[in-house]
């Protein structure tokens, strides 16, 4: 899952950071969710699921490399009889690179949010699938190990290069995996699901440019021909096409759903970009459970891998669905609450 990886990671287009996740989404209760973990606990499924043969529950994939217990969670060192502290280690990071703190909160708590949708999906990961991808996962690292240290095994590259123990990483690395596979099932689970418009989108910088692709449009010419030549969006690349826009409150979606199959809406004027979309077709959405929503969700993933936009899109409503919740980390570090956004 490069794409969607690389997605979680890095800073998105800006057209799609405002999405607000869907009008009609409830968050559940704190009871609810609450039961959805206890469950999780006991092993039990969703109640919408029905046991399936020879499949892996993504919970049986992360307990297999779930962490460690440890004797003592708040002593991070000891320096002639004085104890550092999780606080002190939280505190100093903080200061000295909270972007990169908080960056790493925001990819746990995308952890969580996924492990959440993963629950109320009653997700199930195919075994072989599982297998396979963590097959080819170790021996890209392997690859890799060898490049940059071939008098080195790659237990000795970890041990050694990186000082952490060998079983353990590869165990890490097995769990971030499957967390991956995980998301990609589960954002395209929530494009299927939803009602949703399939589009053409073009974005310019100038009014100009957006008269002369008004011009063009006049005249005749394709709006995948004009994407081409005159967008600014990635997208243009590939004669504008776009993943499904979701029904929302963002204005994207807004002009999307108003503007007629076979008609070009816009411009939508955001931050000195004109947008214009050209719509070609609207789906209601497919709702049913993982028996029978998951066999389309894999079979569409070998088609197209998960894209930014599709993403983006599902982490507006996934993060308005759940509460989160990261002020103990300024607790810890013994920030006023306020300060921080």
């Amino acid at each position: 899952m490069r794409g969607l990886t690389r997605s979680l990671l890095c800073g998105m287009p800006l057209l799609w950071v405002a999405c607000a996740g869907p009008g009609k989404q409830e968050r559940p209760s704190v009871e609810e969710t609450r039961a959805i973990y206890e469950a999780k606990g006991r092993g039990e499924q969703a109640p919408t699921t029905e046991p399936e043969p020879q499949t892996k529950t993504w919970q049986d994939s992360l307990d297999e490399n779930g962490p460690p217990s440890a004797p003592d969670l708040q002593v991070v060192a000891t320096v002639a009889g004085q104890e550092i502290m999780v606080q002190d280690l939280l505190s100093t990071w903080m200061f000295r690179d909270s972007s990169q703190v908080r960056g790493l909160l925001d990819r746990l708590v995308l952890d969580g949010l996924v492990r959440a949708e993963a629950s109320r999906l009653g997700l199930r990961l195919p075994e072989e699938k599982v297998t396979f991808e963590l097959t080819t996962l170790l021996r890209e690292f392997e690859k890799e190990v060898k490049k940059s240290a071939p008098d080195l095994t790659t237990d000795q590259f970890i041990e050694r290069r990186l000082g952490l123990d060998a079983r353990r990483y590869r165990s890490r690395m097995e769990a971030r995996w499957v967390l991956d596979l995980l998301a990609q099932r589960c954002v395209r689970a929530f494009t299927l699901e939803s009602e949703s418009v399939q589009a053409r989108m073009i974005v310019v910088g100038s009014r100009a440019d957006a008269d002369k692709l008004e011009a063009g449009l006049a005249m005749g010419r394709s709006f995948s021909e004009l994407a081409k030549t005159l967008s600014q969006d990635p997208s243009g690349g590939d004669g504008g096409r776009i993943p499904p826009i979701v029904r929302s409150q963002a204005a994207i979606s807004r002009l999307a759903f108003a503007t007629a199959i076979g008609e070009v809406g816009g411009p939508l004027v955001e931050n000195g970009k004109h947008i214009y979309l050209a719509v070609e077709a609207a789906n209601e959405g497919q709702a049913g459970p993982w028996s029978e929503l998951g066999p389309t969700v894999e079979a569409s993933l070998e088609i197209k891998p998960i894209e930014d936009l599709e993403f983006l899109q599902w982490q507006a409503m996934v993060s308005a669905r759940y509460e989160v919740d990261t002020s103990p980390l300024l607790r810890w570090v013994g920030e006023p609450e306020s300060d921080i956004e």
